[in-house]
């Protein structure tokens, strides 16, 4: 920066003038590194099929799988996707408006509530089907994490009669009970290990499935509006840790459990008699709360600004004329309320929509390995912000981003520390669309360096190009352990290089099951590859399609393998 000139004195006041500006510049150069605060969450627009999936509808609620996605819509239709949005699967489950989906643990189930008073259950794998009525509109839905593995088949659900269903499956057909009613409707429900909490209009009750036992109650807090225009968020960080966003009220409650061993050798959990709730955080917000989620040892906060004039009712699927409703947030807060981050989202018509219009989810959801401000690779959480047009998905930034950052705001020593520190690639130090790159070549006489022409690919692309150059044995291995590439960039380079096997797993992570099968048996000619790849999909219409392609290749003797392989499928 220029001196500012001297307007009276001498040649020698200037330049201590000259110097004393240059110390004030370098104070406010490092006030100004301090002042302004890196990005926590770096954030994309989902694709795939969603584009045009919201294009004519509306989404109306979300819920997270370890495999896939379900996304819910007001017509009625529970849309199964794969993390890039892709769309694999869709029930047209309901005649309106989806309010609430569920997942069981092994992601091979899927359960949804709807305001035409119907809970559907959906297999992923088979065409297994169950439809039960309740003739009031239902708000929210729990399967049991085990549902898949239990013959017991249970899930609770409730809604605007104010009843909370347990729903058991017994010897003469399926069985309600009602674990609950008048106070009001049920508007959330939320099922960890034996644990169900729900909230109705009193507030928040947790019951032990495991022990037939009410555990305890968390009362609404005082002043929030009615849930009808400010929902209950519940969220399980942990087996024991309830976290709970309404309206403007963060509580943050830890169940006591003792867990004892039975005859069997098993362990269960008895709940202790006293205090058996403590509330390890509580605090207000300054604004309402359109969702909640943990965040290391913080909180992600979907935030929504109200109005100077109070909350307004907007439509959800139909845009308000006023217009006048703010951007969402996205806040990371501590447990004491001190905020961390704050981005606003420029999501497609914000303008109209009211608090109750957002809905957030997240995964991993068995708790996330974190230290020293890093998560374990592979282990981050992911987020997903919905609103009735839009699907944004929100990350933590990791090393290659706060190296990019530091670049973009021109602090290229802490940016070289950063990546000498091991905390990055060096790639990231040339910044080829800036002119004076060949003066610093020049300046530090790096021309061997640049002598490879290629375009560096980005940090999480580089282990498939080594692996298929050195090692391509140890390819397969690699893309069936890490999530840290891209399908669409790793299934062309596999198919550049003619790597069957690995061209099937990655089209199977794709949902593209009927073309990983054709690569099978048109390249590969493995009919036991086939069988294999097959049942595991647990997908009828795709032993069609094995059995079509085969009656095309006499040379694959299929029903060699069937007795061994798939027995009385076919």
């Amino acid at each position: 920066m220029s001196p500012f000139p001297s307007e009276n004195g001498v040649e020698g006041d200037d330049e201590r003038e000259e110097e004393e500006d240059e110390d004030v510049d370098d104070d406010e150069e490092e006030e100004a590194e301090e002042d302004e605060e890196e990005p926590r969450l770096k954030y994309q627009r989902m694709g795939g099929s969603i584009p045009s999936l919201l294009s004519g509808e509306a989404a109306s609620c979300i819920s997270v799988a370890e495999r896939m996605i379900a996304l819910g819509t007001h017509d009625g239709t529970v849309h199964i996707l794969d993390f890039l949005g892709n769309q694999v699967k869709e029930f047209a489950a309901h005649s309106a408006a989806v309010n609430d989906l569920s997942f069981d643990i092994e992601g091979e189930y899927i359960g949804s509530c709807s305001d035409d008073g119907s809970v559907v259950l959906n297999s992923l794998f088979t065409d297994e089907k169950l439809k039960f009525e309740y003739h009031r509109p239902m708000k929210a839905i729990a399967l049991d994490p085990d549902y898949a593995r239990k013959t017991s088949r249970r899930f609770v659900t409730g809604g605007l009669a104010g009843h909370l269903y347990f729903n058991t499956k017994k010897w003469l057909g399926y069985k309600d009970q009602v674990l609950h009613s008048g106070e009001g409707p049920i508007h959330a429900v939320k099922w960890r290990t034996s644990l169900i909490a729900w909230a109705n209009d009193a507030g928040v009750k947790v019951y032990d499935a495991a022990n037939d036992q009410r555990i305890t109650f968390i009362e609404r807090p005082r002043g929030t509006p009615h849930p009808e225009i400010l929902l209950p968020h519940l969220v399980w960080q942990d087996d024991t840790l309830l976290v709970i966003g309404w309206g403007t009220s963060v509580k943050i409650a830890a169940i006591r459990t003792n867990l004892n061993k039975g005859t069997n050798g098993t362990y269960k959990r008895v709940m202790s008699n006293t205090n058996q709730v403590d509330i390890v955080a509580s605090f207000q917000t300054s604004y309402f709360i359109s969702g909640i989620a943990p965040f290391a040892d913080a909180l992600v906060v979907l935030a929504y600004i109200p109005s100077e004039d109070g909350e307004k009712e907007f439509s959800s699927a139909m845009p308000s004329r006023q217009g006048n409703a703010q951007r969402p947030e996205v806040r990371i807060v501590s447990w004491n309320n001190d905020e961390l981050a704050t981005d606003a989202l420029p999501v497609h018509g914000f303008e109209h929509y009211k608090a109750k219009d957002y809905s957030l989810a997240h995964a991993p959801f068995s708790g996330s390995s974190y230290a020293g401000g890093q998560w374990a690779s592979g282990d981050e959480p992911i987020y997903y912000i919905v609103s009735p047009k839009d699907v944004v998905i929100a990350k933590p930034r990791d090393a290659e981003d706060h190296i990019s950052w530091l670049l973009q705001h021109g602090w290229h020593e802490k940016a070289l520390a950063a990546v000498e520190a091991g905390q990055g690639r060096s790639e990231l130090l040339d910044e080829l669309m800036k002119p004076d790159i060949f003066d610093f070549i020049e300046k530090h006489n790096l021309h061997d360096s640049i002598r490879e022409k290629r375009m560096s690919i980005p940090v999480h692309m580089r282990p498939v190009e080594l692996y298929v150059e050195y090692e391509p044995k140890m390819l397969l291995p690699f893309l069936r352990s890490s999530q840290h590439y891209t399908l669409e960039k790793a299934y062309e380079i596999c198919d550049r290089r003619d790597l069957l096997r690995e061209q099937v797993f990655i089209l199977g992570r794709m949902g593209n099951s009927k073309q990983a099968l054709a690569v099978i048996i048109n390249e590969l000619g493995d009919i036991e590859e086939a069988v294999e790849f097959v049942t595991m999909q647990h997908d009828d219409d795709l032993w069609e399609e094995l059995i079509h392609q085969c009656l095309h290749k006499p040379e694959m003797v299929m029903m060699e393998n069937a007795d061994r392989k798939y027995g009385d499928v076919v």
